[in-house]
């Protein structure tokens, strides 16, 4: 089983537990709190934010590890009652776990479980405040993603968080996982994230924004990214925009229509002409006649592919 699906089932008070017997076995003081994205120093008396840690903190846990330990401790503490640790280390344990995971699965499934569990909810958003409040665009990302998939920030307030992110790697890394598996108000998400990939400054940003966008978007919608693959300045948007409606299986005429006009322009990026044609092959073959009502040919296709190989030869 896999380790967000251990974690994802396990009562709350029995993860934490896990994570804070992980903490017992390698020597740390079970009472101290835990630090955001420190490392270990060779000098415990480091100054704090010099390279070291603060004396009692805990070091990042080791995603080998704490596989391990969690699926170790669940198996032998299947009942909650056993797992009975202080709230609020709890809440700062898995602070800490949500802060260093690499897993945005198992960050959404635990926040969610968390912001459904009344006593353990306002302690963890505290830990998530914390971050937010990071000089690490990274940890502030988290922060906000660890809030939104609680249901701390609503649509609105997600939108807001971005807004006020001055950091383009962090705008980036929120909007690449939006909590929109679930939500309650996923269509004003999904429109967040449309507005990031329409109008974001950067092009880091806007290419995230795209990839995050589910399957099955509104006409109005589809239209906003065709105007982005005839408009964007940037080449790798554009190609993102290609590579949406190569994997949608929701595309339209006017989809295939404006991939077909991108795969013929002469001055277009070679990249984004390839990606335009790999997605009409793509939506040929699971709608045939598509490229023909476009106006196109496989034919046609393949000449351009080939062009571009010898282009780029």
């Amino acid at each position: 089983m896999k380790r967000t699906t251990i974690l994802a089932l396990a009562p709350i008070p029995v993860a934490c537990a896990a994570l804070v017997a992980l903490l017992a076995c390698r020597g740390e003081e079970k009472g101290a709190p835990l630090s955001f994205g420190e490392t270990p120093a060779a000098d415990d008396s480091a100054a704090p934010g010099h390279g070291g840690r603060a004396p009692g903190r805990a070091a990042p846990l080791a995603r080998s590890e704490v596989e391990e330990t969690v699926q170790t401790f669940v198996a032998e503490n299947s009942a909650a009652k056993d797992a009975e640790i202080a709230p609020e280390r709890g809440a700062a344990v898995m602070g800490s776990f949500l802060a260093g995971s690499d897993q945005p699965e198992e960050v959404l499934a635990l926040s969610r479980a968390a912001g459904a569990d009344p006593e353990f909810a306002g302690l963890l958003a505290a830990e998530a405040e914390i971050l937010r409040a990071s000089g690490d665009p990274a940890l502030r990302a988290r922060g906000i993603q660890i809030l939104a998939a609680m249901g701390v920030l609503d649509a609105e307030g997600w939108r807001a968080a971005l807004a006020a992110e001055a950091d383009p790697a962090a705008r980036a890394l929120v909007v690449a996982n939006p909590p929109l598996s679930g939500a309650t108000d996923g269509e004003a998400l999904v429109a967040a994230v449309l507005d990031r990939a329409v109008a974001d400054p950067s092009p880091e940003v806007r290419r995230s924004a795209l990839l995050a966008l589910p399957d099955g978007l509104s006409n109005e919608a589809r239209g906003m990214l065709l105007s982005i693959l005839a408009q964007d300045e940037d080449a790798a948007v554009r190609r993102s925009v290609a590579q949406y409606f190569r994997e949608s299986r929701s595309t339209g005429p006017e989809a295939t229509q404006a991939l077909y006009a991108a795969s013929q322009r002469a001055n277009e990026d070679p990249e984004v002409r390839r990606a335009a044609v790999m997605a009409l092959f793509e939506i040929e073959t699971r709608t045939p006649g598509s490229l023909a009502a476009a106006g196109g040919n496989e034919e046609n296709l393949r000449k351009v592919l080939t062009s571009i190989s010898t282009d780029q030869g």
